[in-house]
């Protein structure tokens, strides 16, 4: 393993048969990859493309990428290197945290794009989604065939790992949450043919054409059918109630 501390000029000298380490002079990027190239833009970036296992961390961000292959693009400023934008490809799976929050989404391919006031991913699947808890465990679990996902562009912060999503379907989502005052735990399932997951001011997840949902264990048990659900959330993720608008047309 070589680690690479003096810019993004050594990846051009390093082997080609070497597992690859890059990190940032300012230690808040850092990039493990076997074969690649680099090519320098015009306007001074660096376009890195990589193969044979890619793993991307950004602490700043609280981002972390896994993937077969990637390409990514790298601005300098300074001893401050960020990833503007990453391509990655095959077997995708992206860790999301936000103190004490994180969020975990896989799919098979996956575009980030950086933000000054949100990060965005696009998806192509099957996407799959969760929200964890403190111990790890999974309190909303969402799968779709693709998506796009928005995201808090920092570490930082009360903010929610995800702060909105769209998966498209076919769909369904998992709710899971503990039970009060001493009662049983709940889960509710639904499915439909796309997913609205907000999580800005008063989360919620709207859920839309063919919806079933079921619950399956706790006060909500028994399978309701609708053209829309809105599902309303704590901010623990917790559901706390639900509503089915009126039909329009």
């Amino acid at each position: 393993m070589i680690l690479h501390r003096l810019g993004l000029l050594a990846l051009v000298l390093a082997s080609p048969g070497d597992l690859h380490v890059y990190l940032s002079q300012d230690g808040q990027t850092k990039l493990v990859f076997g074969p690649s190239r680099v090519d320098v833009q015009p306007n001074g970036d660096w376009l890195l493309a990589m193969r044979g296992g890619v793993e991307a961390t950004l602490k700043r961000q609280g981002l972390s990428v896994k993937s077969d292959s990637a390409t990514a693009l790298l601005h300098q400023k300074g001893q401050e290197t960020t990833v503007q934008k990453l391509h990655a490809i095959g077997s995708v799976v992206i860790v999301k945290a936000v103190s004490q929050k994180k969020t975990r989404i896989t799919g098979s391919s996956a575009n980030y794009q950086a933000g000054a006031r949100e990060d965005r991913v696009d998806l192509r699947g099957p996407v799959h989604l969760v929200d964890m808890d403190s111990a790890g465990g999974s309190l909303f679990d969402a799968t779709g065939s693709s998506g796009s996902v928005s995201m808090s562009p920092s570490a930082k912060g009360k903010d929610n790992p995800v702060r909105s999503a769209v998966l498209h379907g076919p769909v369904k989502l998992t709710l899971k949450q503990a039970g009060k005052k001493g009662g049983p735990p709940s889960k509710m399932v639904a499915t439909g043919r796309e997913l609205t997951y907000n999580h800005t001011g008063l989360p919620s997840v709207t859920l839309t054409g063919g919806v079933v949902m079921k619950g399956l264990s706790g006060p909500l048990s028994g399978t309701f059918h609708a053209d829309t659900v809105i599902l309303k959330l704590n901010e623990k993720g917790e559901e706390t109630g639900f509503e089915i608008p009126e039909r329009k047309g």
